[in-house]
């Protein structure tokens, strides 16, 4: 249904199912089984209702094939990761006294961003292969005329 950007409804969601042989059941059973999994029928919200294109679909299917493939045949899966942290960053909130004193004036700007890559798997972290570095500042050039 995605795929031909038509709106799902339980109705053509049964046809489906029983013209393809996956579900024997009646509407009410499909409801309960949708609802069991985790779905909701309710007002949609354009800002988070997409539509995948076929080649994505298609991509994670054989990615999620080659997993499987790969821990049937006990092969160690490494997984990357990256986040960062900004040199400046300060707790929103602290414990001061009775009068507002305590704590640590906050720097003003961000400061310098560490970027940080690590990857590891189910036995830790993987030796010598995190990447830490200081992002370089950005460089804005205007045109005043």
């Amino acid at each position: 249904m995605y795929e031909e950007k038509e709106y799902p409804t339980l109705d053509k969601l049964l046809v489906r199912v029983h013209d393809k042989n996956i579900f024997p059941g009646g509407r009410t059973t499909l409801f309960l089984l949708l609802k069991r999994m985790g779905f909701k029928y309710h007002k949609r919200d354009d800002k988070m209702f997409f539509y995948e294109r076929r080649d994505i679909i298609e991509q994670r299917h054989s990615y999620l094939r080659k997993i499987r493939e790969y821990r049937r045949q006990q092969r160690p899966i490494v997984y990357l990761d990256e986040t960062w942290a900004n040199a400046n960053i300060a707790p929103e909130r602290l414990w001061v006294d009775k009068h507002g004193r305590g704590g640590w004036k906050r720097p003003s700007g961000k400061g310098q961003r560490l970027i940080i890559l690590h990857a590891g798997w189910e036995e830790g972290w993987t030796p010598n292969v995190a990447l830490v570095f200081v992002q370089r500042p950005r460089v804005l050039t205007t045109t005043m005329r």
